[in-house]
């Protein structure tokens, strides 16, 4: 295998620093996050409310949506879904992914409405969520359907896994991960040339062709009918959905 040149060694060195410096920023940034959980029914002690508001922004991270939980005491007639809808306009992201769950006491009304990929991801099991949660509430655990909430809205298998651990991990083990990968991709690349080919082993001048000859068989045409069809545009917008029901 040949040794990395200087100008490789160069580029590794750049992607290295670049890997550390936007780690830094990322980790700058997170010192400075937004509010999710609005607790205007009072639900939770102060601090339940610290853990729920720390799970909501590692969730928003990991999944790079917003996740929100809103509280009412009441809602004074007004229909839950809109509520929901018009809150996570005002609060959320207004053009990406994530999801609000919205509780109002007096009238025991729970939804669960996601946004974007959020939606895609669980647009099938929208009811099943909003019931499981509604179940904590019944039974009057807040803090714990609230953290229920945060495990539900991640993505299942192999890939939901790799994101919870990922945005634990320490900056400078995430660019040491990088460092590796680019010096694997590197020494891959600067292997040693393969030298022995089909004409190692030929000896020059021992075959000849002494005639060649082309006949003529047959021809054969194929027809494929081509058909046309038109369909009509659709307009743009994210994907969403909501499950609504008492608890």
């Amino acid at each position: 295998m040949e040794s990395i040149n200087k100008s490789s060694i160069r580029g590794l060195v750049s992607l290295w620093l670049c890997a550390v410096l936007l780690i830094s920023m990322v980790g700058s940034l997170q010192a400075a996050e937004k509010q999710r959980l609005f607790d205007e029914a009072e639900l939770l002690s102060a601090s339940e409310q610290v853990t729920i508001q720390v799970e909501l922004d590692k969730i928003s991270r990991e999944l790079s949506a917003d996740f929100i939980i809103v509280t009412k005491k009441k809602l004074d007639g007004t229909n839950i879904q809109y509520f929901a809808n018009d809150f996570f306009e005002k609060n959320g992201n207004k053009n990406g992914s994530g999801a609000i769950l919205a509780i109002s006491m007096q009238e025991r009304d729970i939804n669960f409405t996601a946004f974007g990929k959020i939606y895609d991801d669980h647009k099938r099991r929208l009811d099943k969520i909003r019931a499981s949660i509604g179940k904590h509430l019944t039974a009057k655990r807040y803090h714990q359907s609230f953290m229920h909430f945060t495990e539900l809205v991640r993505p299942s298998g192999f890939f939901g896994n790799f994101a919870k651990v990922a945005v634990t991990w320490q900056p400078w083990v995430i660019a040491l991960v990088v460092t590796l990968v680019v010096v694997g991709f590197l020494a891959y690349n600067h292997r040693g040339e393969i030298t022995v080919g089909s004409s190692t082993y030929a000896v020059p001048g021992a075959f000849n062709l002494i005639s060649s000859e082309d006949r003529y068989l047959r021809t054969t045409t194929t027809k494929t009918k081509v058909t046309s069809s038109k369909s009509s545009g659709g307009g743009g917008g994210r994907s969403s959905g909501g499950s609504s029901g008492k608890f």
